[in-house]
């Protein structure tokens, strides 16, 4: 079973999911994942979750939901 690499997300797209991560912003980061996932034909959001690395400090959308204390989707 081959498996699929990570999507090449444009900074300006790391930029807003770690944003939107960061400020805990559910309804607005779950369309965008979505829509991201569409338009860098991926078999889900998750995929975007995982592409998703701030090149400056190796940090993940899960590493600011950690430090920020956020539980919910």
């Amino acid at each position: 079973m081959a498996t699929q690499s990570p999507p090449h997300l444009t900074p300006d797209e790391i930029d807003d999911v770690l944003y939107l991560t960061r400020t805990n912003d559910g309804p607005e980061l779950l369309p965008y994942l979505s829509q991201l996932s569409q338009v860098h034909a991926t078999d889900s959001p998750a995929s975007i979750l995982v592409a998703c690395v701030d090149p400056e400090s190796g940090n993940t959308p899960i590493h600011y939901a950690a430090a920020n204390g956020f539980t919910g989707a």
